[in-house]
């Protein structure tokens, strides 16, 4: 087995006051911790094997699936990560050293609370989007994350309470974040893709039991 290097960017770029948005404007970034949290998460950015990425901030590592947009975290100060061939596992640093294969066959093996850890955390006006708490008063969104990996800096615009563009679900699907499926765009760009769509709205279950239409 090989063990993974948490190993942080040596080389990391600031974080930029001015990003360029998609029609070459340069908008002023307002800087906060959920900004810088993001932004270092993205530099520390690693590629694995086929779609699985590797990234670390602070006590946290991540793995994540750029196939299907899945966000998984554990604990670095806690557990190892290793790897044998395309199989991942955790390996617990103290105690017994027990270890648990949390990656096989292109599948994410998670456990609440322990080991990997998927974001069973919620946000939004219907509790639709899942998140993840990576310190007390920063709270990231998994498909934010997912378009700032995959488009860089431009996906920072997507990223804060005052955001200048939106992420939208393509199938408006908000469990579906392959990146393949999100779009980032202004708020009237969404507003307008939600109307074009109207015909495939659909009655959903929410996570809190109640029923309300997949806008």
């Amino acid at each position: 087995m090989i063990k993974e290097s948490e190993t942080r960017n040596p080389n990391p770029r600031p974080i930029p006051k001015i990003v360029k948005d998609f029609d070459g404007v340069e908008v002023i970034l307002t800087i906060n911790e959920k900004l810088i949290a993001c932004w270092t998460m993205y530099q520390n950015l690693q590629h694995l094997y086929g779609a699985v990425f590797h990234t670390t901030f602070e006590r946290l590592s991540f793995l994540i699936d750029m196939t299907n947009g899945g966000v998984y975290r554990y604990n670095n100060k806690k557990f190892d990560l290793l790897r044998d061939g395309s199989t991942l596992y955790l390996l617990r640093k103290n105690g017994r050293r027990e270890w648990k294969a949390v990656y096989e066959d292109g599948v994410f093996n998670v456990s609440r609370g322990n080991w990997l850890m998927e974001s069973c955390q919620r946000s939004g006006s219907n509790n639709n989007y899942k998140v993840f708490t990576i310190r007390r008063g920063i709270i990231i969104r998994d498909h934010q994350l997912i378009v700032l990996f995959r488009d860089g800096a431009v996906g920072l615009l997507g990223i804060g309470d005052d955001r200048h563009y939106e992420v939208n679900h393509f199938d408006r699907n908000t469990n579906n974040n392959s990146p393949s499926n999100l779009i980032l765009g202004t708020k009237k760009e969404n507003q307008d893709h939600r109307i074009e769509n109207l015909d495939i709205l659909s009655i959903i279950k929410l996570p809190n039991g109640e029923l309300g239409f997949n806008l």
